[in-house]
């Protein structure tokens, strides 16, 4: 059990511009170890979700287009893309000075999305009336695709993991 959220998105600072896909893992709980001089004595199990992130600094590839209400297609790279009804990625394993990222591979396919809830005047999108505002004006827009729906079947994540001698493939 538990939530998986994948959250693609796109990073437009001046200095600094990628393409980003975010993923929040709480279908399975993290292992932290403990000195013993720490009060600890080994690993511990708890329930901290487990957050990857994955950045595409080419923006030029970078693909997004809309196409009436509620189709759209948003493609970070050949073989990462979303759209109104599925995602598929192929994300590789990277590594920076903060975070190790395992290796994703994914792919879902959703029926019977649950909309945004009726908007109104005030409040035409999730953004609410900031949504008037000139593009450009605001660091960041959203979106939501759904609120809730199912996973067809067949969707699988598999996470591949490469932590020191132990090889593990975790399929969610």
């Amino acid at each position: 059990g538990g939530t998986f959220v994948v959250i693609p998105g796109l990073y437009l600072r001046h200095e600094e511009q990628h393409g980003f896909v975010m993923i929040l893992d709480a279908t399975t709980t993290t292992t932290t170890t403990t000195a013993p001089s720490e009060g600890g004595g080994g690993k511990n199990n708890n329930n901290d979700p487990i957050c990857y992130f994955y950045t595409f600094p080419n923006v030029t590839n970078i693909v997004s287009e809309i196409d009436g209400d509620y189709d759209f297609i948003f493609q970070l790279d050949p073989d990462n893309y979303f759209t109104a009804h599925e995602f598929v990625l192929k994300l590789p394993a990277s590594s920076s000075d903060f975070q190790k990222n395992p290796a994703l591979v994914a792919h879902a396919t959703w029926a019977a999305p649950l909309p945004l809830p009726v908007t109104t005047r005030w409040n035409p999108t999730i953004m609410g009336w900031f949504s008037y505002l000139p593009r450009g004006m605001m660091q960041c827009s959203h979106g939501v695709v759904s609120m809730d729906h199912t996973i067809q079947q067949g969707g699988q994540v598999t996470i591949i993991r490469h932590d020191n001698n132990d090889d593990d493939d975790d399929t969610t």
